[in-house]
């Protein structure tokens, strides 16, 4: 009995010393996802305030936590590509990309850097990757509107351009001023086919959303002096100089307008 009494007491000590390290164990876990997530978040928000270098520091900590954090190094590339660290980017996003293959922001983001180093194919492809992961995610449309255009296929950017108003519309991103680059940018499609009436109806509308978004005028001032109407075209690069007014650019811009206006009168 005494024996048998020991084993039983053995047993119920192990097993109840087992209970606790797992209660432990769980506890810790708990502890370190939260504060992964805390650093996470702190990550987010030195980015979103431009403390990039603070941001990776962040990401670096929650890494080194969970090296299989799809949003630490997410996080940490999108503030590489601010930092103009591209290489280091894409290394994260393709790690994010490997911890999870089925969220479509990670794709998206590279492909602005694939853009941005000029790999446009790559571009292109993580484009058509994002929209095929989640057709109802408004953005890749509008990028890959803006590519087509550049290559002169504005049936293609019509098409995309058109998709992402028709989505921002039907789950009520119209109220949030997303129309006015896909109207900008239809504007300047319909400038290129020499529609005039059309591209100037876009600017006026994405201006009807927005007065005060400098590019609508930048880009209209262009699509007017394309229609023939260089006094117009210069009153729209006074208003975008009134809102930007260090741009030299445009500055020089609207000297040569000008000189086009006194040329033509």
């Amino acid at each position: 009995m005494k024996a048998n009494y020991r084993g039983s007491y053995c047993t119920k000590s192990t097993f109840i010393e087992y209970l606790v390290f797992i209660v432990l164990i769980l506890a810790a876990c708990g502890c370190q996802a939260s504060k992964e997530g805390q650093l996470i978040l702190s990550g987010e928000r030195s980015y979103a305030i431009g403390q990039y270098e603070s941001s990776v520091a962040q990401f670096n900590q929650a890494i080194e936590m969970n090296p299989s954090s799809y949003s630490a190094y997410k996080g940490r590339a999108q503030a590489y590509t601010k930092m103009g660290k591209f290489k280091k980017a894409l290394l994260d996003y393709n790690k994010a990309i490997e911890i999870d293959p089925e969220l479509p922001d990670a794709f998206f983001a590279r492909a602005e850097v694939y853009e941005r180093t000029g790999q446009r194919s790559k571009a292109l492809n993580d484009l058509y990757r994002t929209i095929e992961i989640e057709p109802r995610f408004s953005s890749p449309y509008c990028t890959r509107g803006k590519f087509y255009l550049k290559n002169r296929q504005f049936e293609l950017a019509l098409a995309d351009i058109n998709e992402c108003i028709r989505i921002r519309t039907r789950y009520g991103l119209d109220r949030q001023n997303l129309l006015v680059d896909p109207y900008t940018m239809l504007a300047l499609v319909w400038s290129e086919k020499r529609q005039h009436d059309k591209a100037v109806y876009y600017i006026k509308e994405a201006l009807r959303i927005n007065p005060k978004e400098a590019r609508v005028y930048l880009w209209g001032s262009m699509v007017l002096e394309n229609k023939g109407e260089i006094d117009h075209a210069c009153e729209y690069m006074e208003k975008y100089l009134e809102i930007i007014p260090w741009d030299k650019k445009g500055q020089k811009r609207l000297i040569i307008l000008r000189d086009k206006l006194s040329n033509d009168s």
